[in-house]
């Protein structure tokens, strides 16, 4: 597990683990075709307006200007190919059928490759007792405090950044030194509502029920974070079991 970055899961239900068994990616299935040679040519398209959406949104994403190189360079790549050229590259290794499709037995729901329940790597729920934990009833968790607990800080964070008000303590000192060199993320918000919601939501990378599997791949940052709460944890009924895991994606 060296190396690898972990994301957070919410899940939704009684047997977790259950329900994460379906995205694992070491999971294999009877062999089925996974690419057609017929669809090269709409791959190749898809694939190419994945990245430049990323690119569009590079900011958002926080990308490190090696991965906006990579990516640039890629793109310019894939427009030299032919369809074919394309697809000879994407199935290379592969199994091909007579027609040329490529075939897998791989899981094609894979999500995760690593998945442990919460442990150091996300942010526990904390409960109305005052304890943090990674599962719980959802009656049980203190949400005023995990969506408004933060507020008051993000709040004089963006005030000392932008010179609004000055440090009175060592504390607040410390937190200007912190921020002092957060310029660019402090662009990326347009007043310091978005800012302090956008920092004090409560969310986590992926959201799993019976209903399947969301993630924060491919979607505005911004409304990911600050609706969370709202399209996913409020609409549960207060019976309902939440768990907390951790996992490499797939």
């Amino acid at each position: 597990m060296q190396g690898s970055t972990f994301y957070s899961l919410l899940v939704v239900g009684d047997n977790p683990k259950e329900l994460l068994k379906k995205y694992d990616a070491s999971k294999n299935l009877e062999t089925y075709v996974k690419y057609k040679f017929a669809d090269a040519g709409n791959i190749k398209k898809e694939t190419i307006k994945q990245m430049e959406k990323l690119l569009q949104h590079k900011d958002e994403a926080d990308l490190p200007e090696v991965m906006v190189d990579y990516l640039t360079e890629r793109v310019k790549s894939l427009k030299s190919l032919s369809d074919s050229e394309f697809y000879s590259s994407l199935t290379d290794g592969m199994e091909l059928d007579g027609e040329g499709n490529a075939l897998a037995n791989s899981n094609p729901n894979a999500k995760w490759k690593i998945c442990q329940e919460g442990k150091n790597l996300c942010v526990p729920l904390r409960l109305k007792d005052g304890s943090d934990v990674f599962s719980a009833k959802v009656k049980d968790v203190d949400w005023n405090y995990l969506m408004e607990g933060t507020k008051p800080t993000y709040e004089l964070a963006w005030r000392l950044f932008h010179n609004e008000v000055q440090p009175q303590n060592d504390d607040e000192k410390e937190i200007l030194n912190n921020m002092s060199s957060q310029g660019k993320y402090f662009s990326q918000f347009d007043n310091i509502e978005q800012y302090v919601t956008y920092c004090s939501s409560y969310f986590a990378y992926a959201y799993l029920d019976d209903k399947g599997w969301q993630d924060l791949e491919d979607k505005d940052r911004f409304t990911w974070v600050s609706d969370f709460y709202k399209k996913f944890i409020k609409k549960l009924d207060p019976e309902s079991t939440i768990s907390i895991f951790e996992y490499v994606k797939a």
